[in-house]
């Protein structure tokens, strides 16, 4: 349920009006990472990809940085603010949030999400969900950089532009000098980024395929080897792995052992899309390879985000009930949920989705990720 538990952490970022500023929780995996004080990482951009790279949570906090006997910085704390949501009839429980410190929960909150969807010629659906969230469940964060020198330390604040899923920024990075952002450069982005992939042979694209598809399943397995090639690639030694992981790294080696650094690249660049994603979508991904239909959510994706790419106020619009209308009810469902994860929400009946512009990342790694794995499991090569 980690696509509601990142739902209701976005809500609560909207509801007090600090979207920039405060970074919501991914997921219940993370969640229990943060906590007051605890160091994040972010690694640099090594694509021109147009989303963002996340931060990713550690085991250690600021206090492990410090001198055993450095004062520990004390919570600031202000007054619980109650905030309520009616979704399908049910209310959620009420939520605290501490100023300038992470968004906790007071108590045992049952979040209960309802969706509906009506395809034509086929049947009704309906689907109820529901997330618990712990007492002191972190929902957002919000992210100071911390500076050392030998005789002292400070913490200094990130302008808003600076802060993780930089949306504007992101963009901006990717897209060459007085080019406006535009679906059509998303797409010239992720074929330039992706078009490595099309000259891997057969006997290696579906064999890397499956080792990808159980890494999904596996996120912090996912991160070590993206963290493993990218220390590879700038060293030229490669790091050891067990697993669908190691194998990765075996197909990156010639007979001498040494890396093959053009296969290296293109194998990092598919890893630089599912790793934005979250728990949920791995998961969803996952069953989508099996079932075979990544060509049409690939096609569901992209008439959502062309359409909207530049939008920057929040509308809604209609469900593209002519591709989901192609697929049975059961890849129908698993498809919306698949979109809905990067946040999009169904309207109730009316077959309208509610557009964010802060979403525009997410889709976009959602893009890419159903991209390249989809090379990998063509049949035969397929050029961008």
């Amino acid at each position: 349920m980690s696509s509601l538990f990142a739902r209701d952490a976005r809500s609560v970022v909207r509801e007090l009006g600090r979207r920039g500023e405060l970074v919501p929780a991914d997921n219940l995996n993370s969640a229990p990472h943060l906590s007051p004080f605890c160091l994040v990482r972010k690694k640099h951009r090594r694509h021109p990809w147009p989303w963002d790279t996340p931060f990713i949570p550690t085991d250690f906090s600021l206090m492990d940085a410090l001198e055993p006997s450095s004062p520990i910085p004390e919570l600031n704390r202000s007054q619980s603010i109650q905030t309520r949501e009616m979704v399908a009839g049910a209310v959620t429980g009420a939520m605290s949030v501490s100023t300038g410190l992470p968004v906790q929960v007071t108590g045992n909150s049952g979040v209960i999400h309802s969706s509906t969807l009506t395809l034509q010629g086929q049947s009704h659906m309906a689907e109820e969900k529901a997330v618990t969230i712990p007492r002191g469940t972190v929902l957002a964060y919000r992210v100071l950089q911390l500076g050392m020198r030998e005789d002292c330390w400070a913490v200094l604040y990130l302008p808003e532009r600076k802060l993780g899923r930089d949306f504007s920024g992101a963009l901006a990075y990717s897209w060459a000098l007085g080019e406006e952002p535009n679906f059509q450069g998303l797409q010239r982005q992720v074929g330039v980024q992706l078009q490595d992939l099309a000259t891997l042979p057969a006997e290696l694209r579906h064999p890397l395929l499956s080792a990808l598809q159980e890494l999904l399943q596996d996120p912090q397995a996912l991160q070590e080897l993206e963290d493993t090639m990218e220390q590879a690639l700038d060293t030229g030694v490669l790091g050891q792995l067990v697993g669908p992981g190691g194998f990765i790294l075996s197909t990156i080696r010639n007979p001498s052992g040494s890396l093959l650094t053009s296969k290296g690249r293109a194998i990092l660049c598919i890893l630089g899309a599912p790793v934005v994603l979250r728990d949920t979508q791995h998961c969803l991904l996952t069953q989508s390879m099996e079932r075979g239909i990544m060509p049409q959510q690939l096609e569901l994706v992209a008439s959502i985000l062309q359409p909207n790419f530049n939008q920057m106020e929040e509308t809604t619009f209609s469900l593209p009930l002519e591709v989901l209308s192609s697929l049975q009810s059961e890849d129908a469902a698993l498809s919306l949920s698949l979109v809905e994860s990067c946040g999009l929400e169904l309207q109730g009946t009316s077959q309208q989705l509610m557009w964010d512009p802060d979403l525009v990342p997410q889709l976009s790694a959602l893009y890419g990720s159903l991209t390249g794995l989809q090379m990998l499991a063509a049949p035969s090569p397929v050029a961008l």
